[in-house]
């Protein structure tokens, strides 16, 4: 064998474990340029129609870092992209994960020559700020958008500040993981109880009389409440549950 057959054989097993990695990290992070890659489509609608919207130039901020992957494709999007969390641990894994990212990307240029803007990863900034009361100007935004990294608390002091911070005509995505909100309620009838899941949050009523057009809402992924329920808890095993848990909601609306 030549060196140059040698060589060759080295890069392409370089490349066979690189693909290996990325499969072995897609269930954490859904990086879109991971898929372009292996040429597979992004199963990720959330980030699918957030990249959809962005155009160079935009400010975009994300709204609760979960883990703030999807800052960085912002980044990479010529977005002049920020990422927020009340959380300093979460803003602290963000950032390490842009420096992750920025290696990873610098690791793949270096082995295939691809002409990756990597370099625009590190222009994206995280920081830590009360998601109540958003320290931007107004209508500092093009897009805010958030992957299920809306916390439990006051949602209308959430979306009156992202209502305020958006742009006019300026646009938010949402990614809500309904179990974080659930609520239960439990029937009797006769010896039997029933466990049903109780109403959903009211976002897009809230967000309709902020006088927002919604442009898109979808339930994405729908799992077996007594699967669920009873990981969750072990005391209603035997019970009897109606129907399929809703459990990913995403929901577009647009500002004006």
């Amino acid at each position: 064998m030549t060196k140059k057959q040698l060589k060759e054989d080295n890069t392409l097993a370089l490349k066979k474990e690189l693909k290996l990695l990325y499969r072995n990290i897609e269930k954490y992070f859904a990086i879109n340029t991971y898929y372009e890659i292996v040429k597979k489509k992004n199963p990720d609608k959330l980030v699918s129609l957030l990249l959809s919207r962005i155009k160079t130039g935009h400010k975009v901020l994300e709204f609760g870092l979960n883990p703030g992957i999807l800052t960085v494709e912002a980044a990479l999007k010529n977005a002049d992209a920020i990422g927020i969390d009340a959380s300093p641990m979460k803003v602290v894994i963000a950032e390490s994960l842009k420096h992750i990212e920025y290696e990873k990307f610098e690791f793949i240029q270096k082995l295939d020559k691809m002409k990756l803007p990597f370099e625009k990863i590190l222009s994206c900034k995280f920081r830590v700020m009360p998601l109540n009361y958003l320290e931007f100007k107004d209508e500092s935004f093009d897009i805010i958008f958030s992957n299920a990294g809306i916390e439990q608390g006051d949602l209308s002091s959430y979306f009156d500040e992202i209502h305020r911070c958006l742009d006019y005509k300026g646009e938010l995505i949402i990614k809500i993981d309904l179990k974080r909100d659930l609520t239960l309620l439990i029937q009797k009838a006769g010896k039997e109880e029933h466990v049903i899941k109780a109403t959903r949050p009211e976002i897009v009523k809230y967000l309709e009389e902020k006088k927002m057009k919604m442009q898109h809402s979808e339930i994405i992924y729908k799992e077996s409440m007594a699967s669920f329920l009873i990981s969750v808890f072990p005391f209603l095993k035997g019970k009897k549950f109606f129907g399929k848990f809703e459990s990913i909601f995403i929901v577009h609306f647009q500002k004006g």
